[in-house]
């Protein structure tokens, strides 16, 4: 979802809807992979016997899929619903951070890590980064389930950060519109004929005097593949022009883009 509000219109998001699409996906080999699931039930208990602590009548339980029938397009599956008589329903949200798993989450170490998700506020409490794509996702998950509340919880085997997350109404209006209109200008299509999957036949109408299509710069139909580089200029090559015969496999660039990298 972070990637959806990013996405500025400019081109054709191939990246964002390969990934939703799952059309390629990551080894579930990766270290960062496995380390996440080989901790996520650890973080859970370690984090459901700290709020037995505070809380009366705490419970917390895995939750599965959401799809709000409001919202069909989007769906969330947070890592546990927990509740008490204190607080009501909260959802909940795990990350195990492979890339600092043995120092603590709140430690300058990692959070001098541009890319961590955690940072410190004005008043230099540490928090989830409003930035970052959990937070995203958190606001994703919180409009669908139509929960108020989420518990963010960063574990690693040195330490725990918890911190409540609340919802935030305009992002969760913006993440609405958002997807709707990506939804249907992109996802929609694409589950109707995976075109862009399969690389068919392409008839293209040309709207915009300023697009250019292929080194021929021709608006005659025929079968076509799109350069893998995101800042391409051309994006879209004939197969002739760029003499192949079938779809390639794997990633593919353009000779342009391939004498840039």
């Amino acid at each position: 979802m972070h990637s959806v509000l990013k996405y500025t219109g400019k081109k054709f998001p191939k990246s964002i809807v390969n990934n939703i699409m799952q059309y390629t996906s990551p080894s579930p080999d990766l270290p960062a992979l496995k380390w996440g699931r080989e901790n996520e039930t650890t973080a859970r208990e370690h984090y459901s016997t700290q709020q037995k602590e505070k809380h009366t009548s705490f419970e917390t339980r895995l939750s599965g899929l959401i799809i709000n029938p409001l919202y069909p397009w989007i769906a969330a599956s947070p890592d546990g619903i927990s509740s008490c008589d204190c607080c009501g329903t909260k959802l909940l949200e795990i990350k195990c951070p492979y890339m600092i798993r043995d120092i603590s989450p709140v430690s300058d170490e990692a959070l001098t890590n541009r890319t961590y998700c955690l940072t410190k506020g004005v008043d230099h409490q540490v928090m989830l980064s409003r930035n970052h794509k959990y937070y995203t996702q958190i606001q994703c998950q919180l409009l669908v389930a139509d929960i108020d509340t989420c518990d963010f919880v960063c574990w690693t085997s040195d330490g725990m950060f918890v911190e409540s997350i609340y919802r935030d109404q305009s992002y969760c209006d913006k993440i609405l519109n958002k997807s709707q209109s990506f939804f249907c200008e992109y996802l929609l299509p694409e589950l109707m004929t995976h075109h862009f999957k399969e690389q068919k036949v392409i008839h293209k109408t040309i709207t915009d005097e300023d697009k250019i299509y292929c080194f021929c710069k021709q608006e005659k139909p025929g079968r076509m593949v799109a350069c893998d580089n995101e800042d391409c200029d051309i994006e879209w090559f004939h197969y002739e022009c760029v003499s192949i015969k079938r779809k390639p496999k794997g990633e593919w660039f353009c000779p342009q883009c391939r004498t840039k990298k």
